[in-house]
């Protein structure tokens, strides 16, 4: 199970949310383990049927306003039954965060240092703090695999290189990158799903935009072509597979059958291109590039040369039969 200590969340965070810690730095090191966020509004009033206690729980100016308003015995007892709170899997909150700035009651740091419980301060607004806070969860516990490949951004459009060793990924790559495209990753491309269907390529935090190019070695494409030679992250939209002419059984020729590979359960068309010397491979990608584009705006190239055959033969046999009874 994918876990983040609230100490990470909160160095990572610290910027973008404008946090500070207000009370129970002891419990920093607590684990979360969901990507949601709640507000326990409900809970802050008693009732905890479905108390989502596992995620983040976010206490706008309404909470605040509700916990200034009760008496003193009522406010210890509400908060003591929020923090000491745990479902019947052994979950607790991980962490409070209080949007727009506002001081909580007295009482509310005395009992978050007691049972270590994380109280963190932000100073942007309710919805604002969940939105940015919600996208980096989402993004944080997305499903993620690692590919052998090369991801390249070509006109616009996520290309996704796989092959075995030697086919020339990472050299079609150099040749695009030279032709102004930018690169994403090479050899180790880290793919999460973003929602349901959104595949988003990165490279590692190691090899970065590295390029191995064999016989020459590892080459800084920023270095060398410049920031705009990069990107740091795009979405995965198609599927290029390389493999040598001579282990192909059997090539497309017309591009009527669509193929598609699959990962962490997304579909994306996939193309195999034989590689066989003197093969312009740059060239055929930009194709590739381009032809995808035109498929997205609803027209398939190869299905209207189909049917533009099938029109000239229709009328051609139309022609014919008027032809044979024209007797003039």
């Amino acid at each position: 199970m994918t876990a983040i200590k609230i100490h990470k969340l909160f160095t990572e965070l610290r910027d973008t949310l404008e946090l500070t810690v207000y009370a129970g730095h002891e419990g920093l090191m607590r684990s979360l383990t969901s990507k949601y966020i709640n507000r326990p509004s409900m809970a802050l009033m008693g009732w905890y049927k479905v108390f989502a206690c596992e995620r983040v729980q976010v206490l706008g100016k309404t909470e605040i306003t509700y916990l200034n308003d009760l008496p003193k015995e009522k406010l210890y007892e509400t908060l003591e039954k929020l923090f000491t709170y745990e479902d019947d899997k052994g979950r607790r909150i991980p962490c409070i965060i209080i949007s727009r700035g506002l001081e909580p009651p007295a009482i509310f740091a005395k009992l978050a240092d007691e049972y270590k419980v994380p109280i963190l301060i932000s100073r942007l607004q309710t919805t604002e703090l969940m939105s940015r806070l919600s996208r980096w969860l989402e993004l944080f516990f997305a499903p993620t695999i690692t590919v052998h490949g090369t991801m390249v951004d070509v006109l616009g459009v996520g290309i996704l290189f796989t092959g075995k060793s030697g086919v020339g990924k990472s050299e079609c790559a150099l040749d695009l990158i030279e032709r102004g495209h930018r690169l994403i990753a090479d050899d180790i491309v880290v793919i999460k799903r973003i929602g349901t269907n959104v595949l988003m390529a990165y490279p590692t935090d190691v090899q970065g935009h590295y390029i191995e190019i064999r016989g020459l070695g590892l080459i800084d494409i920023e270095k060398l072509f410049g920031i705009r030679a990069i990107r740091l992250q795009k979405r995965v939209e198609i599927n290029i597979h390389l493999v040598f002419w001579n282990e192909l059984d059997e090539c497309e020729r017309l591009g009527i059958t669509e193929r598609y590979t699959s990962f962490l359960n997304v579909e994306i068309p996939k193309i195999i291109i034989p590689v066989s010397p003197g093969k312009n491979l740059t060239s055929i990608t930009e194709v590739i590039a381009t032809n995808f584009k035109i498929k997205t705006f609803g027209e398939n190239l190869a299905k209207s040369f189909i049917d533009r055959i099938e029109e000239t033969l229709r009328r051609r046999r139309k022609t014919s039969s008027y032809l044979m009874e024209d007797y003039e």
